[in-house]
């Protein structure tokens, strides 16, 4: 029965942290896809005159390395949480 309560909790705090996580009503990734319609309207239009409103370098490389970062924490997460979840079972 302890066990059961554990397990519970583990899965409440990870339903609670998901529901923290969740993105605000007017979020960046609202605001990027806003911008994305913006360019593809510009785009679609015949003879269109578009100029790149920003010539900022990007290194695809430090895109690449944080989304690596961090798919490796998520893992380590739930590799965490499943151990935790297992060695609770096989006690």
């Amino acid at each position: 029965m302890r066990k059961l309560i554990y397990i519970f909790l583990l899965v409440c705090f990870l339903i609670f942290g998901m529901k923290v996580g969740s993105p605000e009503p007017k979020s960046e990734s609202d605001l990027i896809h806003e911008k994305i319609e913006e360019f593809e309207k510009e785009i679609e239009k015949p003879n269109n005159q578009y100029q790149p409103k920003s010539k900022e370098n990007i290194n695809p490389n430090l895109s690449n390395n944080l989304a690596k970062q961090g798919e490796n924490i998520i893992n380590k997460g739930f590799d965490f949480l499943l151990d935790t979840i297992n060695s609770l079972i096989q006690r």
